[in-house]
């Protein structure tokens, strides 16, 4: 389902930020991007507004750990620590350790 949700944001990268192709993007899903914290809050309030059911999962693995202020009403954050080993040249991934929040949409 991941997958069909990054599809139809239809988003490339552009500088420091995500820009959203008009022919494929609704402009519900662009108004709570660009309304939202950080990159990865902006993916869980498309997510979880429009394609996540209640009791739904979703997570990730970020380098920092995910700041439960900003996130939509409603949403459960658990947050662990786990080791990774990013290839040479991953620029994402520096250190040895990614956050993994588990974001769980109350039923």
């Amino acid at each position: 389902m991941l997958l069909t949700v990054m599809a139809s944001l239809a988003c490339r990268a552009v500088g420091v930020g995500l820009q959203f192709s008009d022919e494929f993007c609704d402009e519900q899903y662009q108004r709570l991007y660009h309304n939202a914290q950080s990159h990865f809050h902006g993916f869980v309030d498309i997510v979880v507004t429009f394609h996540l059911s209640p009791g739904g999962r979703l997570s990730g693995f970020l380098a920092q750990p995910l700041p439960k202020s900003g996130l939509p009403r409603g949403v459960t954050l658990q947050q662990t620590n786990m080791p990774v080993f990013p290839p040479r040249g991953c620029r994402y991934f520096t250190g040895k350790t990614a956050s993994v929040p588990v974001l769980t949409l109350e039923k």
